[in-house]
């Protein structure tokens, strides 16, 4: 028997996941209702604010309250796309090319990239481009992002 999704349910769900990182995080509301609708619409959010206010705590509370995987970055100015996506290297051992992972790990379903800003644009393309299509591209391989998929940035004022 399957549970039809009303806005009441919704609302409701929305309640329990707010008083749990309500647990962790005191006194954003506001922000923890736009990445949760967010989430919810299947889109991607970016929070800024001063430093040291839980953005990332906001992030990790939500992953682990939702019972999924995070990971956190911080884009750098000297940043490739490669140090984000992946790239191949050369393994001259069995001659072959060999995957070498990036800071965006295919299996964490929320992705917290701090301070975008500061990389190149080439480099936070990358990142949009996983965004966009829920797919990382590694040289020649295409790993499908684990669903739910959700990228929060963060930038300080």
């Amino acid at each position: 028997m399957s549970t039809q999704v009303t806005p009441a349910l919704i609302a409701k769900r929305m309640g329990m996941l707010k008083h749990e990182i309500g647990k962790v995080l005191r006194g954003c509301n506001g922000a923890l209702e736009v990445v949760v609708r967010a989430l919810l619409a299947g889109g991607h959010a970016e929070l800024v604010g001063v430093p040291g206010t839980g953005k990332s705590l906001l992030a990790k509370a939500m992953a682990k309250s939702l019972g999924m995987k995070a990971s956190v970055f911080t884009f750098l100015p000297d940043m490739m796309p490669g140090d984000i996506v992946g790239t191949e290297i050369f393994n001259p051992a069995n001659r072959q090319m060999e995957p070498l992972p990036g800071k965006i790990d295919p299996e964490s379903q929320i992705i917290v990239g701090d301070e975008y800003n500061r990389a190149p644009p080439k480099t936070v393309n990358a990142a949009i481009e996983v965004m966009q299509d829920g797919i990382l591209h590694i040289g020649r391989q295409r790993i499908a992002m684990k669903r739910p998929f959700f990228v929060l940035v963060r930038n300080p004022i």
